[in-house]
């Protein structure tokens, strides 16, 4: 799989702004105690996200189109990454400054990142599955905003992405008006 989609229809803000207000289990429980993330943690305490998934698709232990997704994503977006739950760390110091500075809403991956310290020092919000010194490679292509899995999840461009301390959840677009 190598598909590069490089737009897609997000919700509104004012939706957004909305979502924002209310803990991931008051959401999730709405949503029949469905679509919360599994083994998906913030990195840190006291962070929050809210913004429409930029999905990426990664090889095993690889990511290349996590860089190029970094370049794409606009502000407000939330990187969502299918690393295939592999301990390999996807991203971290580095990663996490280029995006605060676009101001990308944070990340949600199914794989690991580093530098834990440094990005609650920086305030860049980051949910992961794992945190481990072991980094990856950037040899292999991937997909940019197609459907994938994180946190045994379902996600798809522009999906709602939510998050605090209890974990990460999503809200399909064709739902969040009736969620």
């Amino acid at each position: 799989m190598n598909k590069i989609i490089r737009d897609f229809k997000r919700p509104k803000k004012e939706i957004i702004e909305e979502f924002r207000k209310l803990p991931t289990p008051t959401i999730c429980d709405s949503m029949e105690r469905k679509n919360g993330m599994i083994g998906i943690r913030p990195v840190y305490p006291n962070i929050r996200i809210c913004g429409p998934a930029f999905t990426v698709y990664t090889y095993v232990g690889d990511n290349l189109m996590i860089h190029r997704a970094l370049e794409m994503a606009k502000q407000g977006d939330v990187l969502v990454v299918d690393g295939h739950k592999s301990y390999r760390a996807y991203w971290g110091e580095v990663m996490s400054i280029i995006a605060k500075t676009k101001g990308i809403e944070g990340l949600v991956i199914d794989g690991g990142v580093r530098d834990s310290r440094i990005l609650e020092k920086i305030k860049f919000p980051v949910f992961s599955r794992y945190i481990t010194p072991v980094g990856t490679w950037k040899n292999s292509p991937g997909s940019i905003n197609v459907p994938i899995v994180c946190g045994d999840v379902t996600v798809n461009p522009g999906d709602l992405i939510i998050g605090d301390d209890d974990g990460g959840g999503v809200i399909q677009k064709e739902n969040v008006k009736e969620v």
